[in-house]
Order: C-alpha cells, then structure tokens, then sequence
C-alpha cells in the first residue's frame, strides 16, 4: 500500500452535549459569585472555518462543497426567499411566505404548467442602501439563466419559463412543467442587485463571473455587511443596522481561516476563537473536549443534518481505472466486505448510525421504501467467492490476482481532515484482508477541489452528501460535469442509467405522494443493485462553542449550514 498526498433535508438525530451537565453536585455551602461585570466595547464573534468560502452566492460560485465549512459564512452576508432550520422545516426568509396550494400562491394548471408567487417583506434593503425589490429577483433569475453563466441551480431552473415582476414586491415565477421542489429554491434561484450588476451582466459572462462582487466586493442582504476578505487569512462583517430583521446582537463577526483542525482546537482553548463550524473538527475530537470542558459551561453540539458518508466509484469509463469498478459485480463485491460498523465506531465511537442505503431510519419515507432496498451485510467471505468466481485469487504474496497475474489494485482518495486516516483505515480495512492494493490519496481539506477535478480521479472516493441529493441530481446523467456546463455539475461520479434516469426524469416532474413513492421504489431498486454510491454512516457534525456565545443552533439543518439564524446569536 502507498499513500500520497494530492497537490491539487432531513433531519434524523440531534444529541446536544452541554459540557457543563457533567459538573459535580454541589456543597452544602452555597458560594456566591459576584456578578459579572458589564460588558464593555463591541461585541466581537471570532469562527474558525477550515476552508474560506468560494462566494456568497453558492449556485453561481465555483463549488457547492460544504468541506471545511467553506458555505458556512453565506447567511452573513446573504439571506435567500426562503430556508431550512435546525428541524429542516422550510421557512420564509426574504419573501413574506412559502408558496402554497390552499394559499392560491402556488397554481398547477390543467395543462401541467405552474405558477408559484413570491412576496418580498417590505422592509429588506442591500447594504448599500437600495430597496430589495422583486426586479431583484427577476434580474436573479436572467443571470442564472444568461448564455455562458455556470449556475449550480441549473437543475431547480429547467423548468422555469419565465419570471416577472407583478409590482415593485411580488414576482411570479412561470413553469413550464410540474417541480415538486419549486418551493424550496434556496439561493439555485438568487436575488441579486440589479442597480449594481445589471450593467455588468450586459457586457458578457466571462466578465461578470470575474467581478470581485461575488467575493471580496460583495454587496448583500443579510444581517452582516462584509467589510474585508483577506484571502487565505480572515474575512471580516458587521452589523448592518438596515437589516428587516432588525439589528443583529452581534457588533461583529471574524471569520478565521485555519486549515489545521488542532491549531483550531489550540485557539480555542486559548480563547482566541469563540467557536469552531462544520465541517472541520471530527467527532472524536470534539467528544475529548467535552470530557475536557466538564463544568466549564462551554458546549460540544453534536447532531447528525442527514450527511451520509459514501463510497463514490467513478463511474465514467474515460477515466476509471481500473476498468473492473465499472461493473456492478465487483462493486457488490467490495461493499460486502466493509464494516461499517467499525467505522463508527473508530471515527465517532459508534454515534454515527451506520447506513444501507440513502434513507436513514427516521426519513419520512423510509417506511413506504424499506422493501426497495437492496441490502449488503458485511460479509468478506462472500466478497472473497464473489471474486473468486469472476477469477481472481489471492497468491502467495498474499495479493489478490488474476489469471494473468495482474493486481487488483486502486486509488482511494479522502479529504485529510483530523479523521481522514481513522475513516480511510476502518473502511478498506476487508479490502487489504483480502489482498487487494490500495493507494491512499489524501487531499488538503484548504485545496478548493472542482467538480472537474472529481471527475477525473480514478479508483474510489469517501465523499458526503445530503441523502436527498443523490435520489435527485447527484446521479443524474444530465448533472454530470462535462465541457458543456463549464464543468459544474453535481454528479461527478459521472454515473449514467438510462433505467435510473426515466424515474429520475418522472421525479421532477411528478408532485402527488403516491406517485412519487412508486417511482422513488423503482429508483432505489437500480440504485442498490448497480452500486453508483455505496453508503457508509450517517456523519456527526460537531460545534464547539464556549460558554459566552449563545443561540447557536444544532448541527442538524440539512443543508448543513448552521449560520442560518446568525442575526439573532450574541455573545456576553
């Protein structure tokens, strides 16, 4: 075995850790302690982020990764028309509600066409000042939606006909087919400043995709106003006293760039960093620290947002090397032969829930799919026949050949963050059992990989994702990264069925339940048997937060962003 190094919505369990619960009964002498004094200055909230963020407007930025919380700092500057919480409830953010049937604001036509009406909240106003108005939001929609501009919400905008401005507050978005998701549209259908990009767009792609806007000049809507983004280092906010919600407790906020996760836990037992975001400390880590932090008041929030940790195989015969992960016999067999409960167990002393399949235990349809699911216990003798019966045997070197003598050997890569050798370790540990030659590639969790870049990596990747992504666009042959969208595409495993595709293609545009349900049956069914994803555990975000901050959320918005109610943390 070689390792080398690179250069290159659901929520199902929320455990919150209170370091302080841990604290010791008291005495029978009760000690008073005098009050704390009030607080002078500003108040200042310091994050550490692993990765600093590709932009504030994730569906026309260059990764929609959440590695190294690189999207956590977007709710700062940036509030969308609508949002998920802690609980994954859907809420109103920049528009006055969610669209909806009884309401009358979301129409389906008898010819398969739908309307759905945006309000916007009369009071939102960008940061320089200029009402947010719904010309914004049809300026949005033209940008995402020009000739040469990549949009990561290509997927959720198909079917979008057309957007219009009824008056100076409302938009109504026109479809030219069914979308059961038309209602959560998250910044795939952005708001953006016509007053200040409308001119720039007109001059052409290249040129508006380049403008310092999108990161270090960026003007938004949200609770904190970006006031400098020095690269690789820190970018700084503060309040935006225009903000509709109101002012935000918090003065401002620094948002540290440490790519080293022990450097971040150094600072923050210094107290040089109040906090710590997803994604960057592992499990064990932050569960050490909450022993360290017993009694102290500090926090280690702990909860699961429905990010599962998969095997991806490349998928696409160009690049896959070697030629073998291409056939589901072989794919059935190695995913036999992985404990995942081991893997748990050594990377998050067994809180993570380990997964068979792209539902976890609680999601909603779990139930009405269970039968669908095609199961692989682990089972490494199994694995061994299977390959023994496609021909190969282990040799007396101890590694696994063929009949001509050739290894089966492959590339394994992993982002290298704190547990990346636990995890890479636990999960081809039956792989190296049997005599397979693993190459362990670890990639710097600061390296800003592309879709592109995944693409093209040979062999097998652990990746995360949100479950509902791959029953969606994550395995979809038209998501795939290629020439023609800029390379920006969400299925970089590049997988194509065209079995798969006819449910996913009915999927989008299929809205009642029990319809759904049977075709998200027939997708599953493909899904397990050809193996395009090969599921692992259900991963466990941690937060560490000392005693001083408060409001902070659990880890658990399934879209993985816990920044989304910023506006109303504070710190004493």
């Amino acid at each position: 075995m070689m390792r080398r190094f690179a250069t290159k919505p659901m929520l199902f369990m929320a455990i919150a850790f209170l370091a302080g619960a841990c604290s010791p009964a008291s005495s029978a002498v009760t000690q008073v302690s005098p009050p704390a004094p009030a607080r002078v200055g500003p108040k200042v909230l310091t994050i550490a982020l692993t990765r600093e963020p590709n932009g504030f407007v994730i569906s026309l930025s260059a990764s929609a990764s959440t590695s190294g919380g690189a999207i956590q700092a977007q709710n700062l500057p940036a509030n969308k028309l609508q949002n998920i919480d802690e609980k994954g409830q859907n809420y109103p953010e920049l528009a006055e509600a969610i669209p909806s049937t009884t309401a009358g604001s979301w129409k389906i036509n008898p010819d398969g066409t739908m309307e759905t009406t945006w309000k916007l909240r009369p009071n939102i106003r960008w940061h320089d000042g200029e009402p947010v108005t719904a010309d914004d939001l049809v300026f949005g929609y033209q940008a995402a939606t020009a000739p040469g501009v990549p949009s990561l919400g290509a997927a959720y905008l198909r079917n979008i006909s057309d957007v219009v401005a009824q008056d100076s507050l409302t938009a109504l978005v026109k479809w030219s087919k069914p979308s059961p998701a038309a209602d959560t549209p998250g910044d795939n259908l952005p708001i953006l400043p016509k007053h200040l990009l409308e001119s720039e767009l007109a001059k052409g792609a290249t040129s508006f995709m380049q403008l310092p806007y999108w990161t270090s000049a960026f003007v938004g809507n949200g609770p904190f106003k970006l006031d400098q983004w020095l690269p690789g280092d820190q970018l700084q906010f503060s309040a935006f006293d225009g903000y509709f919600r109101g002012r935000p407790k918090l003065d401002r906020v620094i948002i540290r760039v440490v790519p080293d996760t022990n450097t971040q836990v150094a600072n923050l037992l210094a107290g040089e960093i109040d906090m710590t975001l997803p994604v960057s400390i592992d499990t064990e880590t932050a569960l050490s620290i909450q022993e360290r932090w017993a009694g102290t008041g500090n926090q280690v929030l702990l909860a699961s947002p429905g990010n599962l940790r998969s095997f991806l195989p490349n998928s696409h015969p160009e690049y896959q090397t070697p030629r073998e992960l291409l056939d589901p016999r072989y794919r059935q067999a190695l995913y036999r032969s992985v404990d995942r409960q081991a893997m748990s167990d050594l990377v998050t002393r067994g809180n993570a829930p380990i997964a068979d399949s792209l539902l976890p235990a609680q999601h909603p349809l779990r139930a009405p799919l269970e039968s669908a699911i095609v199961r692989y216990p682990y089972d490494v003798g199994a694995s061994m026949q299977a390959l023994s019966d496609l021909g190969w045997s282990r040799a007396p070197d101890g590694v696994l050949r063929n009949a001509d003598g050739r290894e089966f050997r492959f590339k394994v890569w992993n982002t290298a963050e704190a547990r990346a050798e636990r995890e890479m370790n636990s999960a081809i540990a039956g792989w190296k059992q049997m005599g397979i030659q693993i190459e362990e590639v670890l990639v710097p969790a600061t390296l800003i990989v592309s879709d592109e870049d995944r693409l093209h990596r040979d062999g097998i990747s652990i990746i995360g994702g949100i479950a509902d992504e791959f029953l969606a666009d994550r395995l979809s042959c038209d998501t795939i990264p290629t020439a023609a969208n800029t390379f920006r595409g969400r299925n970089s495993g590049a997988w194509c069925s065209p079995q798969a595709q006819t449910f996913i293609d009915q999927l989008r545009v299929t809205i009642p339940q029990n319809q759904r349900i049977e075709l998200q049956r027939g997708l599953l069914g493909v899904i397990g048997t050809e193996l395009p994803i090969m599921p692992l555990y259900w991963d466990i975000d941690p937060i560490l937060v000392l005693a001083a901050v408060k409001n902070v959320p659990l880890p658990s918005a399934p879209t993985r962003i816990s920044t989304f109610n910023i506006w109303a943390w504070d710190k004493e």
